[in-house]
């Protein structure tokens, strides 16, 4: 009986694996598709961009953004470093060093999901010490398969090496418990806060676990071992910028802030995960007290209390949950499969299968519609150098036409500005305009450059008459709007895309 319910076991949970991979292959293979579409630099990629060619070119990465060109470096130094040594080391153009930067957030993504299955394979199920193998691939496979992990994790970003990071933190620390090869994981939180300074959750989970346990000593010095080595790097890299490193690590996230944006779990995780939280809560109830409390029950909270109250600011979105996900989707395949194992009478068939479904059916709906259909995925891939090869060619007649104006060209298109030729006033308009609202950013002398009409040309992605806002924060200011209108003339469009305005001529005196 115990061989025939293993075989049971083993087919059940095919469906709902099944439909997790089909998700992750559509994701994938549309994100794949997209690594060299230049389209995506739009946002606040083409700044990563920028950085990182100013590394490969033996230029200052920390420069001070409120001076001209007002271009904050908001990720960890090795967000730009990295890909600007490869680039440098093949000589890439913008648009290839674009590239090396997508291509190394998915290989990082792939190690996310090793870094899963290890973790998995160490969380207790039912009676056993482990998840089985079946079980700890379906929570990578959920976990990877999760929208809110689309399209963060294919764009050109510090978040996917930084949770490889921490996640591969975590998995050293909870393989090696027991042995002195745990303090391994204090130099993986410090190369997790080199590529993004807020993915140090590992760090905090560790010793809050150590806390729980009632080993403060140890708690104590884990936490030392990370931090200690991140305050010296923030006191080298502050000596070596002349002070300019935490205007940018710091001071350009000081823009605006609202209560509203904190919604962004309740409305745009939650109903995703309620499969995911059902059967991750019968584990945490299950292993609540005592030495029954793990790890991943710590970080599951961590990652969640914390990137909560991250949320208040302007700019968070879904993918702050992302790690939380990853424990999430562990405790589920744990709880799964303790559940399958419980069940395995011919009469708890029906049981069986609900509970084989559950962890899928829930978010399918809501998942599917935040996918690319099959048909257009298919299409991409096949056809994806024509369509690349197009998109270049475009962006780059756009540049060109950029370049052909009157300099210098205020731009609020960040992809054109990259590309041009021409020294960049500014990039990130939308991060500068909340550090305007803020008092950290003084834009009077764009203003007033406006005003007198000092600026060749604008081009804007919106109208100027129209406002577009994200949460809290428009993209550009009201002030700037305003002075386009009075002082600039609509001049048709560059690439059939972008807003171009021409300074207004000069009336003749009467």
């Amino acid at each position: 009986m115990l061989l025939h319910s293993n075989v049971i076991n083993r087919r059940l949970p095919t469906p709902a694996l099944a439909f997790f991979a089909l998700m992750l292959a559509i994701e994938s293979a549309w994100a794949i598709r997209c690594v060299a579409m230049p389209d995506e630099m739009m946002h606040g990629t083409a700044v990563s961009v920028y950085n990182a060619a100013e590394f490969q070119h033996h230029r200052p990465i920390y420069r001070d953004w409120r001076e001209r060109p007002h271009v904050p470096a908001i990720y960890g130094i090795f967000s730009y470093v990295v890909p600007g040594l490869i680039g440098r080391a093949v000589d890439a153009d913008l648009l290839d060093l674009y590239v090396i930067g997508r291509l190394l957030s998915l290989i990082a993504t792939a190690g996310i999901g090793v870094a899963i299955y290890r973790l998995a394979r160490r969380t207790a199920s039912g009676d056993s010490d482990g998840t089985s193998p079946m079980f700890a691939a379906a929570a990578a496979l959920a976990t990877l398969s999760f929208p809110i992990f689309w399209p963060v994790c294919g764009e050109f970003r510090g978040d996917a090496p930084a949770i490889l990071c921490s996640l591969a933190a975590l998995a050293v620390y909870r393989s090696n418990e027991q042995s002195p090869r745990r303090w391994m994981s204090p130099p993986l939180i410090v190369l997790a806060f080199l590529f993004k300074p807020s993915c140090v959750l590992a760090g905090l989970t560790i010793p809050a676990y150590l806390m729980i346990r009632r080993r403060p000593v140890e708690a104590i010095s884990f936490f030392v071992a990370w931090a200690a080595p991140i305050a010296i790097l923030i006191v080298l890299l502050q000596r070596a910028t002349d002070g300019l490193y935490l205007l940018n690590a710091v001071d350009a996230f000081r823009g605006n802030r609202d209560v509203g944006n904190m919604i962004i779990w309740p409305v745009g995780v939650l109903p995703k995960a309620v499969a995911l939280y059902a059967f991750a809560a019968a584990w945490l109830y299950a292993h609540r007290t005592g030495r029954r409390m793990d790890l991943l029950s710590v970080h599951f909270w961590m990652t969640l209390v914390v990137p909560f109250v991250l949320t208040y600011r302007d700019g968070a979105d879904d993918y702050y949950f992302c790690e939380h996900i990853a424990a999430a989707c562990i405790l589920m395949a744990a709880q799964w499969e303790t559940w399958l194992r419980g069940f395995s009478s011919p009469d708890e068939r029906l049981v069986r299968v609900l509970i084989c479904l559950a962890p899928a059916l829930p978010v399918s709906a809501m998942a599917w519609s935040h996918t690319p259909p099959v048909s257009r995925m298919l299409h991409g891939v096949l056809d994806a150098r024509e369509w690349v090869h197009g998109e270049r060619a475009l962006f780059r007649d756009m540049a060109k036409a950029l370049d052909s104006l009157p300099q210098p060209v205020l731009c609020d298109a960040d992809g054109l500005t990259l590309l041009s030729r021409s020294p960049p006033v500014l990039m990130d308009t939308w991060g500068l305009s909340g550090l305007r609202d803020q008092g950290v950013f003084d834009d009077s002398a764009i203003v007033a450059d406006l005003a007198a009409r000092r600026f060749g040309a604008v081009i804007l992605r919106q109208p100027a008459d129209v406002i577009m806002r994200y949460q809290t924060t428009v993209h550009v200011p009201s002030a700037w709007r305003q002075a386009i209108l009075r002082e600039y003339r609509p001049a048709g469009k560059i690439g059939d895309r972008y807003y171009l305005y021409l300074p207004q001529e000069e009336k003749e005196p009467d």
